[in-house]
């Protein structure tokens, strides 16, 4: 029986809807569904898809067939940024439950947003209605919005918020399971989140489920695997944007087969950029042309990666100017030991807010766990500061969080800095592997360039080459990100000489010593 509050909290067009279904129908259990809920259409991935998750698929389903079974109020709280998959994670548990999913809408018929009292009306109707039926899977999106935490709750409108108590007694005696999502759960309720049965983070896919994902979706259409690579180093590529992919380039292939990629590659940025959505990966693949030997360190960096891939536990810091090679060790390390990498910068670990950061780095640690990946940790002086130089308090548990973090870490730690001498002396000794890497040598010099001239091509004939060799053996402040950034002009200019390219190298060349000259200027 509906309960005279339930009623209340009832929108008069989710009355006039049900009454008219009543009046049409004669209350029939699925006349009245419809006005209520939306069953979810066929998901696009299967649970084996989500392995990667911290808790295993299988477990989650055989946990809510055995507690439908046994008792009410079984709760699921999937949590994680937009666009992980927590949406087709749920799709897929029903799937594989083989019941009916419903999803309690977020807009009505006429695309306005409802109100938490609307969807939570909705929710408790749906549970009466559905509670003589067959077995079947309830999911509620945007969760956080409904049970917000009282110490946040100058966010929410006082007149939106529903009494505690019942809110409980609903989650406690809901007859249908239920499968809750939220990006934050910062913003819950303790007192809510305690009564959920399950509470699973859902991180960005790992690259290879991202890449089976794709090649399931794109087929056989001429995608070549470098596009394909590329598409999965986004971290936030989600499911339903693979799919819209696919169907654009299933049209592109009929209208414009000879440039899919690019047309694909200019409607991908067109639609994240519209979005607010970053255009490239956050982490790029591995440089095609990396080999150690073209990196100048104070190590063997081929055999330290194979030592490594044969016991993945280790804490290395890797020290150096920029454009040196340090991040890209770290990709083809990853490569060498058959494990994802999961890159964060400063800008993705630093927070505004005190104690965020803190959060953020555990939860950085905490995914490469999971995901049994190595991580790496860019700009690692942003967060590993000499505490002596420390001038608040934020500055230091910043320190001592990563301390802790790397002590209980035992997987593989990459963390890279151009600032090694301002790094926190308890930091360095942590460091099992302190690797230098500075500029090249003459005969990496040599070595890249004519690795690059055979690849881009470079055109010129053998006594170019010398003159080109001559020229670099006077430049003895290149990097391989130097080699790149001029590869890079050649891809946008077009052809280049081997004379044009070491030429441009030489600007390079010469733009560090000028940004040093300043820099002992403003000392």
């Amino acid at each position: 029986m509906i309960s005279a509050f339930e009623l209340r909290v009832c929108s008069e067009s989710l009355l006039g809807r049900l009454l008219h279904a009543c009046l049409e129908h004669d209350a029939k259990p699925e006349a009245l569904l419809k006005h209520v809920l939306a069953q979810a259409p066929a998901g696009r991935c299967k649970v084996a898809d989500f392995d990667y998750l911290p808790l295993p698929p299988e477990a989650v389903t055989g946990y809510i067939r055995s507690a439908r079974e046994r008792h009410k109020g079984v709760h699921i709280l999937l949590h994680g940024p937009t666009g992980t998959g927590k949406t087709e994670f749920s799709r897929a548990l029903a799937a594989d439950l083989c019941w009916p999913l419903y999803e309690v809408p977020v807009e009505d018929s006429e695309q306005h947003s409802n109100s938490g009292r609307e969807r939570i009306a909705q929710y408790a109707l749906s549970q009466r209605i559905l509670e003589r039926g067959e077995a079947a899977l309830l999911a509620f999106d945007e969760a956080e919005d409904l049970f917000p935490d009282p110490r946040y709750s100058w966010f929410h409108s006082t007149d939106q918020a529903l009494p505690k108590g019942w809110i409980n007694r609903l989650l406690e005696n809901t007859p249908v399971p239920t499968v809750w999502m939220a990006n934050e759960v910062r913003q819950i309720d303790p007192a809510i989140l305690r009564r959920f049965d399950l509470i699973i983070e859902v991180n960005a896919m790992p690259p290879s489920k991202r890449r089976q994902l794709i090649d399931a979706q794109l087929g056989e259409l001429p995608i070549g695997p470098a596009f394909r690579d590329r598409l999965a180093a986004h971290e936030d590529l989600a499911p339903a944007e693979v799919e819209r992919l696919a169907r654009v380039a299933g049209a592109f292939s009929v209208s414009a087969p000879t440039h899919i990629e690019t047309m694909l590659r200019r409607a991908m940025a067109g639609s994240r950029r519209a979005m607010g959505m970053p255009t490239r990966p956050r982490t790029a693949p591995e440089p095609a042309l990396y080999q150690p030997h073209w990196t100048n360190a104070d190590r063997d960096l081929g055999q330290l990666a194979q030592c490594l891939a044969k016991r993945p536990e280790a804490r290395l810091c890797l020290y150096g100017p920029s454009g040196t090679g340090k991040s890209a060790f770290a990709h083809y390390l990853s490569r060498v030991a058959e494990r994802p990498l999961i890159a964060k910068r400063a800008s993705d670990l630093l927070d505004c807010y005190v104690g965020s950061t803190e959060k953020q780095i555990a939860a950085a640690f905490d995914q490469a766990r999971d995901q049994d990946a190595i991580l790496l940790i860019d700009e690692a002086d942003s967060f590993l500061m000499d505490r002596q130089r420390a001038q608040r308090n934020w500055e230091l548990s910043q320190v001592n969080e990563l301390l802790a973090q790397m002590e209980d870490y035992d997987g593989l730690l990459v963390m890279t800095t151009n600032l090694f001498d301002k790094l926190d002396s308890a930091v360095i000794r942590r460091f099992d592997f302190k690797v230098k890497f500075d500029f090249l040598k003459p005969d990496q010099r040599c070595g890249l360039l004519a690795a690059f001239a055979e690849r881009i091509p470079l055109v010129g004939n053998p006594l170019a080459k010398q003159a080109a060799e001559a020229r670099l053996a006077r430049l003895d402040r290149l990097t391989p990100g130097d080699y790149a950034l001029v590869a890079r002009q050649v891809r946008i200019c077009g052809t280049m000489t081997l004379a044009e390219f070491t030429t441009h190298l030489a600007a390079e060349h010469a733009q560090k010593g000028r940004a040093e000259c300043h820099d002992a200027r403003t000392e």
